[in-house]
């Protein structure tokens, strides 16, 4: 495939781990902050990725079905990953009949049917098949298709935090709901955000950072105020 041939659209919260497998099985990768889905194939499909702690979580809360909606009111062809030990995060829950009903609802109901991997490197394997599968059937322009979307405060705010390095769905709420707001998870401490549990020093250090850090080509006008 060339440069100017179809591309993968990967979203930026994604791990680097997968992107570069993907890029070895010579899958020309844009790294691109998505609004909807986890990887964007062409303008009728997308995927949605999910470790199996979170696809079982989000079952259960709801919010999977309302993902499954969002995505296919997009996309013609949604598809879903489960990546890891399904088995494992779901043998402890008390009532494995609500899960079940909750998967027939996303799968008839929306049509979103879950495709399980256990690892990264067969996440990368199963959309390398996905995207040449799509490529070669495909007729017309490739590009992103992103309906915008309303989003409530909690999303918004959800979707704020997750831009911090390192810092996916499940962390993101977990420093909001320890520090109450946007504005105090951006003026943690270092040594605050290691109270939360999956950030150690060396991720809370790359946070801070990058919230530290001068951009590039800003004009301190404090200093101009002062002169």
């Amino acid at each position: 495939m060339d440069e100017e041939g179809p591309k993968l659209f990967v979203d930026t919260r994604e791990p680097l781990e997968i992107v570069e497998l993907l890029a070895e099985r010579g899958l020309p990768v844009e790294i691109k902050q998505l609004t909807i889905g986890d990887y964007v194939i062409d303008n009728k499909t997308a995927i949605e990725r999910k470790s199996a702690a979170d696809f079982v979580k989000s079952l259960f809360d709801g919010r999977l079905l309302e993902q499954a909606k969002r995505l296919k009111g997009v996309y013609q062809t949604a598809l879903l990953v489960v990546e890891g030990d399904f088995a494992s995060a779901i043998a402890w829950r008390r009532n494995p009949r609500a899960y079940w009903g909750a998967l027939v609802a996303i799968a008839l109901d929306d049509g979103l049917v879950p495709l399980f991997t256990s690892s990264m490197k067969d996440t990368a394997e199963l959309i390398t098949v996905i995207s040449h599968r799509v490529w070669e059937n495909h007729e017309g322009k490739y590009e992103i298709r992103q309906k915008p979307k309303i989003l409530s405060t909690k999303e918004r705010q959800i979707y704020v935090v997750e831009g911090l390095p390192g810092i996916g769905k499940e962390l993101a709420e977990r420093l909001l709901k320890y520090f109450g707001s946007v504005r105090s998870v951006m003026k943690a401490s270092e040594g605050e955000l290691t109270q939360i549990d999956g950030i150690g020093k060396g991720k809370a250090s790359i946070i801070s950072q990058l919230l530290d850090a001068e951009f590039d080509g800003a004009e301190n006008m404090q200093s101009k105020l002062l002169q």
